[in-house]
């Protein structure tokens, strides 16, 4: 029998618990008490390309994370949709223009939904992949390698920084 992972046996034990409930009701032909409070619901954030406008282009600087080893004056604009109340997970829209960069002990947790255009990431055991529109991935705390774009690129980030 396959090893069910923590996140699909809470599922399972949800599931039963209100199939234990459905049917306890039927039986006594009653339905439980609900209370209901209303609370205001937060707004629907809209992100990406049809989402207010609001980006400027800035020069790619080097940091101790990332070094810019290859293009001719390389910008970036990003556009912060969101941000936690304490600040550790943030959701972003971003350009870029055409840059290779050598990315060193990458500072957070960064999972990147790329809109247009396309980006080779080599990880430092020379792994590589070419990533374009609609291609998701996660990239680690920790994660060395080489960003190469093959041009101008858009993604939607969703980063998450642990450290205190």
């Amino acid at each position: 029998m396959r090893q069910e992972t923590g996140a699909r046996r809470a599922l399972t034990v949800l599931l039963a618990s209100l199939a234990v409930v459905t049917t306890s009701c039927a039986k006594k032909q009653e339905t439980p008490a609900i209370q209901e409070t209303v609370v205001a619901s937060p707004a629907l954030i809209n992100i990406g390309p049809d989402a207010p406008p609001g980006i400027t282009h800035q020069p790619v600087n080097d940091y101790a994370f990332l070094q810019v080893i290859a293009g001719d004056k390389p910008s970036y604009g990003s556009r912060k949709d969101f941000e936690s109340a304490d600040g550790k997970l943030q959701v972003d829209y971003s350009e870029y223009t055409p840059m290779t960069l050598k990315l060193v002990n990458w500072p957070a947790d960064e999972f990147m939904l790329f809109v247009e255009g396309q980006v080779e990431i080599t990880d430092d055991q020379g792994r590589g992949k070419v990533y374009g529109p609609g291609d998701m991935i996660l990239m680690p705390r920790g994660f060395n390698g080489t960003w190469r774009q093959l041009g101008p690129i858009r993604k939607i980030s969703v980063t998450y920084d642990w450290r205190e």
